[in-house]
């Protein structure tokens, strides 16, 4: 399978300048680039090696970009590792050396990584609570209008992701922060599909959906483990406190 040709960008722009003794924040845009395990409607729950920890959720995405961008990214000190598809091995664990996006299934197939051969990923996510203990709202989803999206993203959807960008100990810290649908493919969770597990080593065949029947929904952070593609449902909390960053009204790097 030859690999998807694609031309993605990425702009960054101050979000709330320096006051007060705290630094600058930024919003980094990736523009037109193809989305994979889209959970941004409703959270998935992290890896936890110990069954009795509580995990903690996230609302997330990962994003295929071109060297281009990648390079971009890294100039701008972006706090992250950019992954190549079919290329990048795991550094450590009991899954050393295993490719982190391999191009096969265990039966051979191609993966749902394998269009994008050589291209660079990485995952995005905006937790469910603060460092600070206090309720994170979710991600903003609009359509190319700048109306509320609502429907579930399949993979290979092309997509303008936002970020919000702060200062870390090695550069900037991104987090999600808004998603426009550009172009949408109909999430196939109800015919079934397949993810590698980092964590597991394998690769696992999701089950079809029974109709009526009640999910398992569970979630995850950006950091832990390429989780399915699945929405799912986060423990209920206390009401959310307003919107963190406060965004502007209108934001001239997600055009709609």
């Amino acid at each position: 399978m030859s690999t998807l040709k694609i031309s993605t960008d990425a702009v960054m722009r101050v979000a709330q300048k320096a006051k007060d003794g705290k630094k600058e924040s930024y919003y980094v845009t990736l523009q037109n680039v193809p989305v994979l395990y889209a959970c941004v409607h409703k959270p998935k729950a992290g890896y936890v090696a110990n069954p009795t920890d509580e995990p903690e959720y996230a609302w997330s995405v990962s994003v295929v970009l071109d060297e281009a961008t990648k390079e971009k990214l890294l100039d701008m000190g972006i706090n992250k590792g950019f992954p190549q598809i079919g290329v990048t091995k795991i550094t450590k664990g009991k899954n050393r050396n295993k490719l982190k996006y391999p191009l096969e299934n265990a039966e051979g197939e191609p993966s749902v990584w394998a269009p994008y051969d050589k291209l660079f990923c990485q995952d995005f996510a905006r937790k469910t609570v603060t460092k600070t203990g206090s309720d994170n709202n979710p991600p903003d989803v609009l359509d190319s209008t700048g109306e509320p999206f609502t429907k579930d993203i399949g993979n290979g959807s092309i997509c303008n992701v936002q970020l919000y960008v702060t200062h870390g100990k090695d550069g900037f810290n991104a987090v999600l922060n808004r998603l426009v649908v550009l172009e949408h493919v109909p999430y196939e969770g109800a015919s079934g599909s397949e993810y590698f597990d980092e964590d597991l080593g394998v690769t696992i065949k999701v089950k079809p959906k029974i109709q009526n029947a009640a999910a398992n929904e569970q979630a995850a952070d950006d950091d832990d483990s390429d989780a399915p593609d699945q929405p799912a449902t986060a423990p209920k909390t206390k009401k959310s406190e307003p919107p963190t960053p406060a965004d502007p009204a209108f934001d001239d790097d997600i055009p709609f």
